[in-house]
């Protein structure tokens, strides 16, 4: 027999995707300060364009740490690379536009997949149906 169900996921991603099992601490990486270096392989006029677009919102909501600097590069390329695409006749593949959504959503930066991250060190949500007068 195969294995069943779908592979664990770490604690980490329990967090960022919103699961109820995640534990209370959230995400345990050290957000960045400032703005890192842009990696030097990162290059192209609409990469560059969207790294200094997006790295300043990433730093303000915490979302950038050393670990996502290379990850958030490669969705950077990979947007220089699908805008080129776009001007070709036939247009971007359905591969590159899935890794695109793929990369875009593990920053939250799908509408989707923005209301489940949860941003380090915020506040939990007051419960609405919490008695005050207890």
């Amino acid at each position: 027999m195969g294995i069943r169900g779908p592979a664990k996921q770490t604690a980490a991603m329990k967090a960022l995707n919103g699961s109820k099992t995640a534990p209370a601490d959230g995400i345990d990486f050290e957000p960045l300060a400032e703005a890192p270096e842009k990696p030097p392989w990162v290059v192209g006029l609409h990469a560059t364009r969207l790294w200094d677009r997006l790295m300043p919102m990433m730093l303000a909501n915490r979302l950038m740490g050393d670990a996502h600097i290379e990850p958030f590069g490669h969705m950077c390329m990979l947007h220089n690379v699908l805008i080129k695409q776009y001007k070709k006749p036939s247009g971007p593949s359905s591969a590159l536009m899935s890794n695109y959504i793929q990369l875009c959503s593990k920053f939250g930066l799908t509408l989707a997949d923005a209301s489940r991250i949860k941003l380090p060190g915020g506040q939990p949500k007051k419960n609405p149906f919490e008695d005050d007068d207890e």
